[in-house]
């Protein structure tokens, strides 16, 4: 592809392979995604369907799309992302053991801000795993790879979820082992499966096949989780693993509302310092701002939202804008 150089592979998997590359227009680091094999909901239907759902979510926490492209001879789609360079959840689940418990928390929670993102633009991610959860330079959480994701009725394309198996089997919700209707709390029981394994080092159902973890997901209670993880994280995790998706958390916010709120009782459960300081190149201001006081009340809500990627202020000049 014309200005772009493919420097190695980073990972292959069903639907495609991942390369790093170089944009040389524009003198950075990409991870292109290669979608081949055309065909009706074969793997180019979805690498287009991947690339429309990216776009329509706004939040640090999803791995942004830069541009598509189409392959020669409309045989595909490749999709120019985000190169995130701090790799993937796998790595850190690669002994076995449970992360430290403040560490756990803060990756729960940027999964929980990104799926509050994509669940607010109408679409289900549809496999939440280790090896989608990536980190930036900075250690922000970001999920990716909405290569099986969903737009549901409301947003600007609608796909038929009922009967369709999708995901990864040790992080499938039992309403989608069963073929039933898959929806948004199907995203959150494969988060809290995901915060089960980062606070014990294993899985919440462990099986030695698809028909025993078929058995467990469906009729049995989780494994049990270590003696040291408080008792609300149990309890919250118990919200999110609910057998019935009605009786399931409600939803990404709402866990991020209760993380906080407990984060309030138990300091250890309080978010990393370097993840709430956003330094800036701004001077500390050494008078008082007079008036302005709803504009800063609503230029402060929008700065906060995670949905939110660009903050514009307009007017004539004088008015306060640079202050």
């Amino acid at each position: 592809m014309e200005g772009l150089r493919i420097e190695r592979e980073l990972g292959r998997g069903a639907f495609g392979a991942v390369y790093l590359a170089e944009d040389e227009l524009l003198g950075r680091r990409v991870a292109l995604k290669v979608m081949q094999a055309p065909g009706p909901g074969g793997p180019t239907d979805r690498g287009l369907l991947e690339a429309r759902a990216a776009a329509r979510i706004k939040s640090p926490h999803i791995v942004m799309l830069h541009r598509v492209h189409t392959l020669p001879g409309h045989e595909g789609w490749l999709l120019e992302m985000e190169y995130v360079e701090g790799g993937s959840l796998d790595f850190d689940l690669a002994t076995g053991k449970p992360l430290p418990l403040d560490r756990a928390v803060e990756i729960f929670r940027g999964v929980c801000q990104a799926l509050k993102a994509a669940h607010a633009a109408r679409i289900i991610h549809g496999d939440i795993k280790p090896a989608n959860v990536m980190f930036g330079r900075d250690g922000i959480v970001k999920l990716t790879d909405f290569g099986l994701g969903c737009m549901l009725e409301g947003s600007a394309a609608s796909f038929e979820l009922h009967g369709r198996i999708f995901g990864t089997p040790a992080y499938m919700a039992p309403e989608v082992m069963s073929g039933e209707e898959a929806g948004m709390a199907s995203d959150i029981w494969a988060a809290g499966a995901l915060f089960h394994q980062l606070l014990s080092g294993t899985h919440p159902f462990v099986a030695e096949d698809f028909v025993q973890l078929w058995t467990k997901v469906l009729q049995e209670e989780p494994e049990p989780l270590p003696d040291d993880v408080p008792e609300p994280l149990k309890e919250l995790l118990s919200h999110c693993l609910a057998k019935e998706p009605d009786e399931r958390a409600r939803g990404a916010g709402w866990i991020l509302d209760e993380l906080d709120r407990l984060a309030a009782l138990d300091t250890r459960l309080a978010p990393a310092a370097a993840a709430r300081t956003n330094p800036t190149n701004l001077t500390p201001a050494t008078t008082s701002f007079v008036g302005r006081g709803p504009d800063l009340a609503a230029l402060g809500e929008l700065l906060t939202d995670e949905t939110v990627r660009v903050v514009t202020l307009m007017g004539p000049g004088g008015i306060g804008k640079t202050r």
